[in-house]
């Protein structure tokens, strides 16, 4: 039976800017590193909401690689370029400092990482001549050493491996045709999973919160039933406004609870919005039901821009 833990958390916040043209904003204790794209080197006025005050703080660049793949181990940030591009870069965020970690072992052309126990796991697809494959590696964070895994089993020229979770305590890598797998590192081999995980797994869009699968794909937001193998809409969410895939709605685990972060155009602006959500699961009728807690507009940009990943900290 699994175990999914939601809880309430309340801090206040105050925005950092990241970027050659990103952005972000820090949570005390759990920080929040909203990650943006646009044509600015600079962070607008914060405003103010019952949870969030804000106040301006110097520039940190991210690393000039297009497309990246990016995850959270406690304070630091681990960057992993795309494209057959090895590099790995790691900024702490309790310094503002960057540096170069041991590369990646093999290029591949696309990489998804998900930190497990200490250790980041990266799966992603692998060309060899006219032949594609999935292949996964784990940094240990402690080490700093890469090491393989065994092959990914959902390897096939239509099994592009486009997602990684940790569920459970297992590094889950999300394929197409509905061919999911989970590494069990104790027994070190895959489980072969036929599931519907991957049905709204899409780009940046969900996040794992107290051990469940959450979605806001499409602006529809869901959680995934492991033992039923379908995905069932989230109950509640009173307060928030019809959201679609146009508002790049971005999710992340912040102390058991939900946050969502969405984007508005407003002629030549954009507009950054937040809010909290709390979870309860009703066991009885298999319902999970969120609870906005607060909601608030907390950053604007005179420029239109992309909202790209939001990333939980411990610092």
């Amino acid at each position: 039976m699994r175990k999914n833990h939601f809880s309430v958390a309340n801090a206040a916040i105050d925005p950092v800017s990241v970027a050659a043209q990103r952005f972000a904003v820090k949570l005390r204790g759990t920080r929040l590193k909203v990650v943006l794209s646009d044509s600015l080197p600079r962070l607008q006025e914060l405003s103010t909401s019952p949870c969030f005050t804000g106040a301006l703080q110097s520039p940190v660049t991210l690393g000039q690689h297009g497309e990246m793949s990016l995850c959270v181990h406690t304070a630091r940030i681990y960057q992993f370029a795309q494209w057959g591009d090895p590099s790995v870069s790691v900024l702490d965020c309790r310094y503002h400092t960057w540096r170069e970690a041991p590369s990646f072992p093999v290029k591949l052309l696309t990489r998804h990482a998900t930190v497990v126990d200490k250790k980041i796991y990266v799966a992603g697809r692998y060309q060899h001549g006219n032949s594609l494959s999935n292949l996964s590696y784990v940094l240990d964070t402690e080490t700093q050493i890469w090491d393989p895994l065994p092959p990914v089993p959902c390897t096939a020229d239509n099994n592009d491996v486009f997602g990684t979770a940790c569920i459970d305590g297992k590094f889950h890598a999300v394929a197409s045709s509905g061919l999911d797998a989970a590494y069990n590192s104790k027994q070190v081999k895959w489980d072969r999973l036929r599931s519907e995980m991957g049905k709204y797994v899409y780009g940046n869009s969900y996040c794992v919160i107290g051990n469940v699968l959450c979605s806001a794909c499409r602006g529809n937001f869901r959680w995934y039933d492991y033992e039923a193998h379908v995905w069932r809409d989230l109950n509640g969410l009173v307060g928030l406004p019809e959201l679609s895939h146009e508002h790049e709605i971005r999710l992340a685990d912040y102390g058991g609870n939900m946050v969502v972060f969405w984007k508005q155009y407003l002629h030549s602006m954009t507009k950054i919005w937040c809010a909290e959500v709390s979870l309860e699961r009703r066991r009885q009728s298999c319902e999970i039901w969120g609870k906005v807690e607060w909601l608030d507009h907390v950053l604007t940009l005179p420029v239109k821009a992309d909202l790209i990943k939001v990333l939980a900290l411990t610092v």
